[in-house]
């Protein structure tokens, strides 16, 4: 019964404990609010502060900042006892804890992160005419690591950068687009300098532009070609150019520029019902798609969960998809398959619930073409034997006829009487 209360008490702890991530930048003013349901004054909270789980300080007892913590000067309570921090700097970064009353159990947990960009430090060799900007997000190690590509460099016009050098972005498009990817090197180059490579899930790396020319060899050599500023052109681009595409400039690979092409395709089966198909190909280098990372809309744009008014999402598996919809209710229908990362849509496709095969018992207008079917191989053979045997027993024939015929026209000679003149 003992240990049954113990975790029970636990288990409550847990539960009633409230945690939530703040995010600032460099420089901002942060006002931390304790949100205990604890009635209270001032007087009964404590906040703490706590670095990667080191040793915790108390900051503020009974509403007075506490003199010898190091941050003093920045530090102040407010009316309803939320932590006002000052011009706060990456070291500001980590969880802080609201207390009331010494009721562990009621803590508020709030983990501060701090967004910082500086530029290279003045003895960095960087040149004369650049800068390098250096972008940090510092947070609690309890929060984990950054997740790839989270962060994101956007112009003053809001457009969003590739990431150059050996950065590895991802780009997304749709099948049947068109894709320009960008040589972002830093590097001075013309576009003889500039090789394009592909490769694909860590195979062998092929060429596809060697010195700012297509390689006629590459099985899509007519769907690419190069611009004015060396960027890689994709025409018509379909799951098959899925994959790392490489811009080299002279050789030097420490400036390469890598760009992971994505690509959400979309396929469709059955007669009475289809079941539409969405994937995204991508290189296996960027890992599988992760569970509910690919969501279906409706022309409602009402994302679709389970079973519904006419269809059946069927589930996800790694990065394909699919939805079952009833024809009978899809008239008129589209659907929308979206790609998500990170709480970002990064590539969507829309298209009708069209069946692959349709077998229709009305008639063909007169402009419209019907497809010329072609017989199999076979049926090629079986009618040339057909139409040769014919041909053959027609000659033979012809031939017996004849000869019995020029037999009896030579008996009628001899048997007809000789007409004298």
């Amino acid at each position: 019964m003992a240990l049954m209360r113990l975790l029970f008490i636990l288990m409550l702890h847990f539960e009633a404990a409230l945690s939530e991530a703040k995010f600032y930048r460099n420089g901002q003013s942060v006002a931390l609010r304790c949100t205990t349901d604890l009635s209270h004054t001032c007087r009964d909270v404590i906040w703490f502060y706590n670095r990667d789980g080191g040793v915790s300080l108390v900051e503020v007892r009974k509403r007075n900042i506490i003199a010898q913590s190091g941050r003093a000067a920045r530090l102040s309570v407010n009316a309803d006892c939320s932590l006002i921090i000052h011009n706060i700097s990456a070291e500001d970064y980590g969880s802080y804890i609201c207390r009331v009353r010494d009721r562990t159990d009621l803590d508020t947990i709030i983990y501060l992160s701090i967004l910082t960009i500086s530029p290279s430090p003045p003895n960095a060799d960087t040149g004369n005419d650049e800068v390098t900007l250096k972008c940090s997000l510092e947070r609690d190690m309890h929060l984990g690591p950054c997740n790839l590509y989270s962060f994101r460099w956007l112009d003053e016009r809001r457009t969003e950068l590739i990431a150059a050098l050996s950065g590895r972005a991802e780009t997304f498009y749709r099948n049947g687009q068109s894709v320009v990817l960008r040589c972002t090197t830093d590097v001075p180059h013309t576009c003889r300098d500039v090789d394009w490579l592909y490769n694909r899930d860590g195979s062998v790396t092929l060429t596809k532009v060697r010195k700012g020319n297509i390689e006629a060899e590459s099985g899509r050599a007519a769907r690419l070609s190069v611009n004015a500023d060396c960027s890689l052109i994709i025409n018509n681009i379909s799951a098959e150019d899925y994959g790392r595409y490489t811009c080299r400039v002279r050789d030097s690979i420490p400036h390469d520029t890598n760009i992971n092409l994505s690509i959400l395709t979309n396929a469709n089966t059955g007669n009475d019902e289809v079941t539409l198909e969405c994937s995204l190909e991508r290189d296996r280098d960027l890992g599988q798609c992760k569970p509910n990372s690919i969501r279906w809309l409706d022309e409602r744009r009402t994302e679709l969960t389970g079973k519904g008014d006419g269809y059946e999402l069927r589930g996800q598996a790694n990065c394909v998809s699919y939805l079952t919809v009833s024809l009978q209710r899809a008239n008129s229908r589209t659907f929308t398959c979206q790609f998500v990362e990170e709480n970002r849509v990064q590539v969507e496709a829309q298209y009708s619930p069209v069946p692959a095969v349709t077998l229709s018992t009305t008639s063909v207008p007169t402009t419209a073409q019907p497809p010329k079917l072609q017989p199999p191989r076979d049926t090629f053979i079986g009618i040339g034997a057909a139409v040769g045997v014919g041909l053959v027993l027609l000659l033979i024939t012809i031939a017996v006829l004849t000869k019995f015929r020029r037999k009896g026209g030579a008996t009628e000679e001899q048997k007809a009487p000789a007409v004298m003149i």
